[in-house]
């Protein structure tokens, strides 16, 4: 698994927190609790310092549809098989690489961004993805927001990550 991948709570997983309909185990249940939607995998991991078979923790909540990647179109498929109890699914499956949406439209950008920020950023990310998150969901708005990530970016972590934040970020938003 990337280390830098960033994964967020999905509807189900937040349902999960709220309600336990899955019935987790303790140890699953922790890391679900700690994904952010800012963290990466490895920011996970060190959060986490008791599990030490986190990646496999996070591909079964993948699995079952409770966390995706940033920047991931479409959301996770559970593949447990539901004759099988959910505490007994544990064959790790990859999880998917951030990959970027369609262009057309304007559903996703906020996510589409985020996740290029991470991809781009890596653990650095964490200022510049709460920015974005923060913004209002309109074209505008993300534009004015992506030229401050830039800044910020540029002032604080490099200027070539900076500029190639900016230029792909446009891109997705043309």
């Amino acid at each position: 698994m990337d280390m830098e991948l960033i994964f967020f709570k999905t509807e189900k997983g937040k349902d999960e927190i709220e309600h336990r309909t899955c019935g987790l185990p303790f140890k699953q249940r922790r890391i679900l609790i700690l994904v952010d939607g800012e963290a990466t995998v490895a920011e996970l991991q060190a959060k986490s310092a008791g599990v030490p078979d986190l990646v496999e923790v996070l591909d079964d909540l993948h699995r079952r549809g409770l966390v995706q990647a940033v920047g991931s179109d479409a959301p996770a498929a559970s593949t447990v098989d539901p004759a099988v109890p959910e505490s007994a699914a544990t064959d790790p499956a990859p999880a998917p690489a951030p990959a970027p949406a369609p262009r057309n439209g304007n559903s996703n950008c906020r996510e589409r961004l985020v996740g290029l920020a991470g991809e781009i950023l890596g653990p650095s990310a964490t200022k510049v993805i709460r920015k974005l998150r923060e913004a209002p969901d309109s074209p505008e708005a993300l534009a004015a927001c992506l030229e401050s990530c830039r800044k910020i970016v540029k002032l604080t972590i490099d200027e070539g990550k900076a500029e190639e934040l900016y230029r792909r970020g446009r891109a997705l938003l043309s």
